[in-house]
């Protein structure tokens, strides 16, 4: 609500309630009885005028903005516009403001009241009015801040003190700023334009505090407030001023200048020693700077600290020193080095000698040698260590110091060495095969100074090396190398053996086979690309061929189009040995989309851009209406299906991320055109998968292994799923490739027009969900090994339970890691996953010790169902006593007598032990429990 402060006596109150004069109370002899206070008072009647009328039905925007509402008949009627009585709005653009009743303010009650013997007249016509007032002008605030001076016992005025005014009341001033203004040298303020309010004033200065806030209400008025405040004891600031060579600049001059009041600095000299203290310093927040140089000799600003060598927000406390972080570091100003350099035996100059110049064992600064062996560089002033060295050479250094602004002139005479040798070795990031053919240079002063090749098993050599610090850099037309350079000391009559460097080129095909694409289109032959022997391109060295869905067959290499890479077509690659592309061809249109026809049936498809796509972010062209829809629409009309195949190393993949240089298998339902837009780029590091659990189910991976060979599928449950096909969880899954596999699926023949072999599949939650699936493997009597690695990302209620359907064997899945079987005759095996109710899960329950004489013990528990039980006694986590071992047990009630002995027979001290029952059933169920049992003297 607005402020409608009015004033009584020199207290301030609110009229809260107005009470209007009704001609239904009119009295016999002409008067109006007023209606308040209650009780009613007889004899005190109203003042109203009775014969006005005034609107019941009043609309206000915003809605909240009516300080009066009727209560009669609104209330009644519980209808809002008939409960506005006033209003009042205020323009944000110009300031301006309007309160508007829509009663007559002669009709309202003066507000009479009997006290005693006396009758009160709260004359809330005027008061009203008065609010009004209040509320569409401001007031102004005076005062002075003063010091008190505890010694002397006076106040004194306080210039710069900065005078805050913060409001309280009501609701829209509450914690707003409001007002400011800085003491005069009188220590005097003045604050315009302050609204009707409650308010908190108070004053900061550096090194002051305010003795307490004060509060005040101001209601269209010129008020006076002073406020008193206290000198806090001061603080200090300390630090150290050092040149780049780690030596003290004396007669710095160092300034504070404190945050809030930019006017209040205070600056001192650095000490010979470079140290500086800036004394009785304000409390406060204060930045330091050095801002001139009485002895000069050095730039500003200082490179330290960066970034432009000032201290920020230095917090000095009451009585503290605040030590800056780090020195204050100058650079000196320049000097100049010159010199010559040349042979030791013979005088002759020595052309491209490297001359540098280490202070603090830092470089500042180097030169290279001209024809004449003369050279002149700049560093910052001091003392240094500038060596000489060049191939060949003894290296010589000698001490000096570079006056600033001046020249030291230093030569050299440098003695010949006898060479040394390089040699070193490129092999493969990836596999570690030689890399032949890359071109092997040393640098010095950064010129090639020798350079050499290596051979086809990725070795080089360079004999004759002069002695001295070489840079060593491979490269080759495609590759990348880690580390790029390596450097390296040769020493003379002594052979250097550089680390090996590591070649990694734009991609590499690794040996076995995988589904694959490129981000290029390439016009020369895929086998040339990859630099396939000529004798190496055939099967089973090196196999390259992708699927023809029309024709439902694959087509190798070297028949179009298995005979090149092509943007946005997927092709599966066997070779025995890593292949590298080091060739970039022509990519895709980036600001395009990119278009890919699909056949019914299993397509192979690649990722056309440089970089990775969202599956679901891609559209397809719907053929009922040609037109595009997104991927999201196109699953559910069952244009194509909800995710993709990857293929690497004999394992597919189920994804929803499209990488780059991975081709993949999609299945198109219906002739259509899968359109990739550069939009769909994926964002993040990872896409929608099939292994994370959602709020709706979860996936369950089964893992089948044969040797080197392995394959997977997925199944779960989803709450917006079917006992049947679902096109926006169920998956159909390609056909095994290759001569030699294992291949696991789910057939599901009884889909009708989506009957078929599916890797994922995905059902309603039920106690009574199962799957079967099939392992096959192209040889009979291979032993194969099924695993779920996922199983812990599964809800706590869901237990399944593998059964093979050849051999009836159960296995729990949650204390099972995997199950091993040999395949039969035909080589196809076949399970099932189903749920295991509650009841049926192996538990450990009832677990009760009973004493007997002396330390005797008897241990009974309950088994929910059959199983193989051992029971332990634990001392400190250490095995003392085997009660029972792998003993078999049926259901029901279990004993077993502990004579409080170790396993030598020997009595064990007083105090706890552990007695742990575990128990596993035939199927790998594992239960544990555990009690505690004292034993006493």
């Amino acid at each position: 609500l607005p402020i409608w402060f009015i004033l009584d006596g020199g207290a301030k109150r609110t009229p809260d309630e107005l009470r209007i004069a009704d001609p239904a109370t009119l009295l016999p002899n002409g008067r109006i009885r007023r209606i308040t206070p209650s009780p009613i008072v007889p004899g005190i009647n109203s003042d109203g005028a009775w014969n006005q009328i005034w609107l019941d039905t009043v609309f206000t925007t915003p809605d909240n903005r009516a300080p009066y509402k009727y209560t009669n008949p609104g209330t009644a009627t519980n209808d809002r516009e008939r409960q506005r009585a006033g209003t009042y709005y205020e323009n944000p653009t110009n300031k301006s403001k309007i309160v508007f009743f829509s009663f007559g303010l002669e009709g309202v009650d003066s507000g009479y009241e009997a006290i005693g013997s006396v009758v009160w007249c709260n004359a809330f016509r005027n008061k009203v009015l008065h609010n009004a007032y209040a509320w569409m002008t401001h007031s102004i605030l005076r005062g002075r801040v003063l010091e008190y001076d505890p010694e002397t016992r006076t106040y004194n005025p306080l210039p710069r003190a900065f005078v805050r005014v913060t409001g309280l009341a009501p609701p829209s001033l509450v914690a707003v700023e409001v007002g400011y203004a800085i003491t005069d040298s009188a220590g005097e303020y003045t604050i315009f334009g302050i609204e009707p309010g409650i308010y908190l004033v108070d004053a900061e200065r550096p090194g002051y505090r305010t003795q307490h806030p004060e509060t005040i209400v101001l209601i269209a008025e010129q008020a006076e407030l002073n406020l008193i405040m206290l000198k806090t004891p001061p603080g200090q600031i300390t630090g150290r001023v050092i040149d780049i060579n780690n030596q003290p600049v004396r007669y710095a001059v160092i300034r504070a200048t404190n945050v809030q009041d930019p006017q209040l600095t205070i600056e001192v000299l650095s000490d010979p020693d470079g140290t500086f203290l800036i004394p009785r310093v304000p409390v406060g927040t204060w930045n330091v700077e050095v801002v001139s140089l009485a002895l000069g000799g050095y730039r500003l600003p200082p490179i330290r600290p960066q970034p432009d060598g000032v201290f920020r927000n230095v917090q000095v406390q009451s009585g503290q020193t605040a030590v800056l972080p780090e020195d204050f570091v100058l650079e000196p100003l320049p000097g100049t080095i010159r010199g010559r350099v040349t042979r030791a035996d013979n005088g002759q100059p020595i052309q491209g000698a490297r001359v540098s110049a280490v202070a603090n064992n830092v470089e500042r600064g180097f030169a290279l040698t001209d024809a004449n062996g003369n050279y002149s560089f700049q560093v910052p002033g001091g003392e240094y260590q500038v060596t000489a060295t060049a191939p060949g050479f003894a290296p010589n250094t000698q001490t000096v110091t570079v006056p600033r602004e001046g020249e030291v002139e230093v030569n050299f005479q440098l003695a010949k060495l006898p060479p040394g040798r390089v040699v070193g070795r490129v092999v493969r990031k990836f596999g570690g095969a030689p890399e032949p053919n890359v071109i092997i240079e040393l640098f010095f002063g950064g010129n090639t100074v020798y350079s050499t090749t290596t051979d086809a098993n990725g070795n080089y050599t360079l004999d004759q090396v002069e002695p001295g610090d070489y840079e060593v850099r491979p490269r080759k037309t495609g590759f990348t190398f880690e580390p790029p350079t390596r450097t390296i000391t040769v020493n003379p009559n002594q052979t250097t053996t550089v680390p090996d460097f590591k070649s990694q080129p734009l991609r590499t095909f690794f040996r076995g086979r995988s589904l694959v694409s490129a981000p290029f289109d390439y016009t020369q032959d895929v086998a040339d690309l990859l630099d396939v022997p000529p004798d190496k391109r055939r099967f089973p060295d090196f196999r390259f061929f992708t699927w023809d869905t029309a024709g439902g067959r694959y087509i190798f290499y070297p028949d179009a189009p298995a005979n090149r890479f092509a943007l946005g077509r997927g092709y599966f690659i066997e070779t025995t040995q890593d292949l590298p592309l080091a060739t970039e061809g022509t990519p895709a249109d980036e600001t395009q989309n990119f278009q890919i026809p699909l056949r019914q049936g299993w397509n192979l498809i690649g990722t056309p851009f440089r970089f990775d796509i969202d599956w679901e972010q891609t559209q397809v062209i719907d053929p009922d209406t040609n037109t595009p829809v997104s991927n999201t629409t196109a699953v559910g009309k069952q244009i194509i299906a909800n995710a993709l195949w990857g293929y690497a190393f004999g394992t597919y993949t189920a994804t929803r991320r499209m990488k780059i240089w991975e081709g993949y298998w999609v299945y198109a339902y219906k002739d259509t055109t899968l359109i990739i837009p550069p939009a769909a780029r994926a964002r993040s590091a990872t896409s929608r998968g099939f292994e994370s659990p959602t709020p709706s189910g979860w996936t369950l991976t089964l893992q089948a292994q044969a040797g080197e060979l392995t394959d997977q599928a997925y199944i779960g449950v989803s709450r917006s799923a079917s006992p049947g096909y679902d096109a926006e969880h169920d998956l159909l899954k390609p056909p095994p490739v290759g001569r030699d596999y294992v291949y696991i699926s789910l057939p599901r023949l009884n889909w009708g027009a989506q009957s078929g072999y599916y890797g994922v599949d995905v059902q309603s939650p039920s106690r009574s969900a199962s799957w079967e699936f099939t392992v096959e493997t192209t040889q009979p009597g291979r032993e194969v090994t099924l695993r779920w690695p996922n199983i812990h990302q599964l809800p706590r209620s869901v237990n399944p339970v593998l059964v093979d359907l050849q051999t009836g064997a159960r296995r729990y899945l949650r204390t099972t890691g995997s199950y091993t079987f040999r395949s039969p005759q035909g080589g196809v095996s076949r399970f099932r996953i189903e749920m295991a109710s509650s009841a049926g899960l192996l538990r450990i329950g009832n677990v009760q010790v009973t004493s007997g004489r002396g330390n005797q013990r008897t241990i009974a528990f309950t088994l929910t169902g059959d199983a193989t039980v051992e029971v332990k006694v634990l001392a400190a986590g250490k095995v003392v006593r085997q009660l029972m071992n792998s003993a078999g047990r049926s259901a029901g009630v279990q004993q077993v007598s502990w004579d409080g002995r170790d396993q030598q027979g020997v009595a064990l001290p007083p105090g706890a032990y552990t007695i742990e029952i575990r128990a596993v059933s035939e199927d790998g169920q594992v239960a544990r429990a555990a009690t505690t049992v004292i034993l006493t003297r």
